[in-house]
């Protein structure tokens, strides 16, 4: 090929959506380096995606919002059809800058996640571009590993998933149950970094878990501000936190006397939920003893 990845993106007026993205959420520099593929998603997927996020427009969604769904689709290697389609016995893993995803083949077409190859192979000078028809959403934990605002938080989902705990964060939140729409609120790196003893195994594990609301359906900022001080089960189902809206929305554990979080930013959208990012640790005393 002649043209860079982006350079076929921009060319087709099919794409253009996915070019506003990387442009709101300032991804060119990453998407113009060696060696990628990318999974590029059409304007009917992403209006599609639109639907579901129950957003009017791409101007609804901020830069912060998009990094991490853009990312998904981007590998830092080339993968040709015919090595994707090797990977795929068994739903195959590989992983993106945004997280891992599935890789099967159903009726010959082959699938990546939820979307279809419906082109593959269009050869570029930075590597190679396949178009789906689908918008794929990294999971919670995807994100959680992969965005530069969750360093910290990762730390401790890997800690915990190495533990004593069972099952450790990540196959609770990944796991198809009925409860897959979670919403984790995710502390931010500084206020992870002030807690001065960070609890092991099981108990780090419930800690981490009193983050999350094990509601099923996932609430988005806008819903949440509409709280008043509402009582929701955490995924630690002995716990429950308490949402209340406006100005703000903060976040308290219920049985615990902890300080308040108030959440920063917001609609961080997943697969399997929404994070919303906090400025405290829930149950700071508890971590602390």
């Amino acid at each position: 090929g002649t043209q860079s990845i982006l350079d076929i993106a921009e060319g087709n007026p099919d794409y253009s959506i996915f070019v506003a993205a990387v442009t709101k959420a300032d991804l060119t520099t990453e998407l113009s380096g060696d060696n990628l593929t990318l999974f590029l998603p059409t304007n009917d997927a992403f209006s599609d995606l639109l639907e579901e996020l129950e957003v009017e427009s791409l101007d609804d969604l901020s830069g912060d919002q998009l990094r991490p769904i853009l990312l998904y689709h981007v590998v830092d290697s080339v993968l040709d059809s015919g090595e994707l389609e090797d990977l795929a016995p068994g739903a195959g893993k590989s992983t993106a800058f945004g997280g891992t995803f599935d890789i099967e083949i159903d009726d010959g077409d082959l699938v990546i996640d939820d979307a279809t190859v419906i082109e593959a192979d269009i050869v570029a000078t930075n590597g190679i571009v396949h178009v789906i028809d689908e918008v794929n959403l990294p999971s919670i934990t995807d994100i959680v590993s992969t965005d530069v605002r969750f360093t910290s938080l990762q730390e401790l989902f890997v800690a915990a998933d190495d533990g004593e705990g069972v099952p450790g964060v990540s196959v609770t939140l990944d796991d198809d149950s009925p409860l897959g729409d979670w919403v984790l609120f995710a502390p931010e790196n500084d206020a992870i970094d002030a807690v001065t003893t960070v609890p092991e195994d099981q108990d780090l594990t419930n800690l981490l878990l009193f983050h999350v609301v094990a509601d099923a359906t996932a609430i988005t900022l806008a819903q949440a501000l509409e709280l008043d001080a509402e009582v929701l089960e955490s995924a630690y189902l002995t716990h429950s936190i308490t949402v209340d809206g406006g100005p703000e929305v903060t976040i308290q554990d219920e049985d615990v006397d902890s300080e308040n979080a108030t959440v920063i930013s917001g609609d961080i959208y997943a697969e399997n939920g929404i994070i919303h990012i906090i400025d405290g640790v829930l149950l700071r005393n508890y971590a602390d003893q």
